[in-house]
C-alpha cells in the first residue's frame, strides 16, 4: 500500500466517524462537512497539562470575585472605555446592575483559559522540586462564548478510535512517522498511544454545570410556564454541531430543555414579568419560533407559547459585530436586568478584557481577590503584558519602543474576542509608531509573544489532507457556580487543542486558521 493510499483509507474512516458522531461544521446555510481536524493527536507534556488543570479552579474563583467588585472593574477599565466604545457600552450596562445582584446574585461561569508552551522561557517551579521545563504561558482567559467544548470532546474520541481501530495496520505507523512522532512513542504501538489521549469530559461537564444552575433556579420558581435555558446565538451560525451537542446532552442526561434565539429575536419576543405572590421579579419569558413582525406584549401575565428562562447562555454577544443596531443592545439590557442567570454576566465579560488580564500581572492586584499562595502560583503562567496609551508605565513605554524597533517578539491586542483582531510583526511596529500620541492606543495591550515548539500535523479540511509544520494552543475549560458567599461548583471541565500552520499569526477554528486536535500525553 502506498503512502497516499494509507492516508486515503484513514481519511475515509475519519469522515465517516465525524458524520456518524456529529463532529461536523456548516457554512451557516446547512451545507455540512466534517469539522476541520487533525488526523492524529499531538504530543503534549504530561506535567504541563497537569499544571494547567490545577490552576483552573483558581482562575474560576478569581474571575467570579473580580466580577463582583464594581469599583475595581469600572476604575480599571475607565481609560479603556474612553478609547473603545464597545467596552464602554458594556461598562454602562454593568453600572446599572443593582449592587445586591452583583454582590450576592447566583452566577454561572463557563470559562476557558488558553496556553502555549513557550520554548523561549524555562520555568522553575519550587513545587516541582526545582525541575526545569518548558512551561505553559497563558494567552488569555475567555469568559464569554467559550466554544468547541463539545466538538473537542468528540475529537479526542475520534483519535482514540482511529488509533485503536488501526493498531494492527502498517498505515497507522506510516502516519505516525509522517507526523514525526518520536520513535520511542511509535514503538509503544498505536493502542498504547490511544491510551495516552486523556479523556475529555468537556461535553458532560459543561452540560452538568448548566443543568445544576438551571435546577437551582427552577426550584425557586413559582410559575406555570415551562422553564428553559436560552442559548443566544448568531444568525447563520456555523458552529451549530457544537451547540446542538450541548443541547442534546442537557435533554438526554438532565431532562433540561434548551431554546435558541438571536439578540434580535429576544428583542422582539422577550419580556420581563413579575409575580407578587411568588415574590419573583423581572422573570424573563420568551416566545421562540415567532415571526419578526409579531412583537411580545410588555408586562401582563404569561401568554400561550411563552417559556420562563432560567439561564441566558451567550454564544453570541462578544463582538461589536453582534450589535449592529440598537435592537441588539436593547435585548442585552433586557436580559441583564432580568432575574435569569446570565452566563456570563456583563461583569464576567468585562473580566475577560485584555486590559483586566494585563492588570492582573501587576503586583498586589490578584491578592485583592485570592490568597497570596494562589496568586503566586497563578502568576507563573503569565507572559509579560503592558498597558498602552496614557496609562502606559515606564516599563510599558520601554516595551513599546522595543516593539517599534522589532515587532516580531510582541503581540498588540485590542479588547476583542473571536480571533482575527491582533497585530504582529511589521504591522504592529508601524501601528505603534504612527499612534504614539493617539488616545485610541489606550484600548490596546502589548503582550510578550509566545514561541511554542513546532510539531508536524496532518490537517484535514473538507476532505483534503495537508501535512505541515504546526503549533498548538491548549484551552482548559472551567465551570463555577456561586452566590458571593457560597461556592456550589468550581471545577476543571475538559480541554481544547487547536492547531495551526507554523508562521500563521492568527488562530481560531471558526476563523479558518486552525483545526481541532487532541493530545497524547508523554513524560
Amino acid at each position: 500500500m502506498t503512502e497516499l493510499q494509507a492516508i486515503d483509507r484513514i481519511v475515509k474512516q475519519v469522515q465517516a466517524w465525524c458524520g456518524l458522531n456529529g463532529l461536523m461544521y456548516t457554512d451557516g446555510k446547512l451545507n455540512w462537512s466534517h469539522a476541520p481536524v487533525s488526523l492524529l493527536p499531538n504530543p503534549f507534556p504530561r506535567k504541563a497539562f497537569k499544571h494547567c488543570n490545577e490552576v483552573q479552579p483558581i482562575i474560576n474563583d478569581l474571575v467570579d470575585k473580580m466580577s463582583r467588585d464594581r469599583a475595581f472593574l469600572l476604575d480599571t477599565l475607565a481609560s479603556t472605555g474612553r478609547a473603545d466604545p464597545f467596552t464602554q457600552r458594556l461598562m454602562d450596562i454593568y453600572a446599572k446592575v443593582p449592587e445586591q445582584t452583583i454582590a450576592k446574585g447566583l452566577q454561572l461561569g463557563i470559562l476557558r483559559s488558553d496556553y502555549m508552551l513557550n520554548t523561549g522561557v524555562e520555568a522553575e517551579l519550587t513545587r516541582r522540586g526545582g525541575e526545569s521545563a518548558n512551561f505553559p504561558l497563558q494567552i488569555e482567559i475567555n469568559t464569554i462564548a467559550a466554544s468547541f467544548g463539545c466538538l473537542s470532546h468528540k475529537t479526542a474520541n475520534l483519535h482514540r478510535h482511529i488509533l485503536s481501530r488501526n493498531a494492527d495496520r502498517d498505515e497507522i505507523v506510516a502516519l505516525l512517522h509522517e507526523a514525526k512522532i518520536e520513535e520511542s512513542l511509535v514503538q509503544q504501538g498505536a493502542s498504547e498511544i490511544a491510551k495516552a489521549v486523556p479523556e475529555n469530559p468537556s461535553l458532560q461537564s459543561l452540560a452538568a454545570s448548566l443543568a445544576h444552575a438551571h435546577k437551582m433556579v427552577q426550584s425557586k420558581l413559582d410559575t406555570s410556564a415551562p422553564v428553559v435555558i436560552l442559548f443566544i446565538v448568531q444568525p447563520n451560525e456555523r458552529n451549530i454541531a457544537d451547540q446542538r451537542a450541548l443541547e442534546s446532552e442537557l435533554w438526554t442526561t438532565h431532562q433540561v430543555k434548551v431554546e435558541f434565539m438571536t439578540l434580535v429575536q429576544v428583542a422582539a419576543h422577550g419580556r420581563l414579568i413579575s409575580n407578587a405572590e411568588s415574590g419573583w421579579e423581572n422573570m424573563l419569558v420568551v416566545r421562540p419560533g415567532m415571526g419578526a413582525e409579531e412583537v411580545a406584549v410588555s408586562g401582563g401575565p404569561r401568554i400561550a407559547g411563552e417559556y420562563a428562562v432560567s439561564i441566558v447562555y451567550y454564544r453570541a454577544g462578544y463582538s461589536p459585530d453582534d450589535y449592529s443596531t440598537e435592537t441588539e443592545w436593547s435585548a442585552r439590557e433586557l436580559m441583564e436586568t432580568s432575574s435569569a442567570i446570565k452566563c456570563p454576566t456583563v461583569g464576567y465579560q468585562l473580566c475577560g478584557t485584555k486590559k483586566i488580564q494585563q492588570v492582573l500581572c501587576l503586583d498586589g492586584i490578584m491578592e485583592r481577590f485570592i490568597s497570596v499562595q494562589n496568586a503566586t502560583y497563578m502568576r507563573q503562567f503569565f507572559a509579560a503584558q503592558y498597558a498602552m496609551g496614557t496609562k502606559a508605565s515606564e516599563d510599558g513605554l520601554r516595551a513599546m519602543e522595543s516593539a517599534i524597533l522589532d515587532g516580531s517578539k510582541w503581540v498588540l491586542k485590542p479588547q476583542r474576542e473571536g480571533g482575527g483582531n491582533n497585530m504582529y510583526g511589521a504591522t504592529l511596529s508601524k501601528y505603534l509608531n504612527e499612534h504614539r500620541e493617539d488616545p485610541a492606543l489606550g484600548g490596546y495591550v502589548l503582550m510578550q509573544r509566545i514561541f511554542p515548539q513546532n510539531n508536524t500535523t496532518l490537517f484535514l479540511r473538507k476532505g483534503e489532507v495537508v501535512i505541515m509544520p504546526s503549533i498548538s494552543e491548549l484551552g482548559i475549560y472551567g465551570t463555577f457556580i456561586g452566590d458571593g458567599t457560597n461556592t456550589y461548583k468550581n471545577d476543571y471541565a475538559g480541554y481544547l487543542l487547536r492547531t495551526k500552520q507554523s508562521g500563521v499569526d492568527e488562530g481560531g477554528v471558526a476563523t479558518g486558521f486552525s483545526v481541532l486536535n487532541s493530545i497524547m500525553l508523554h513524560d
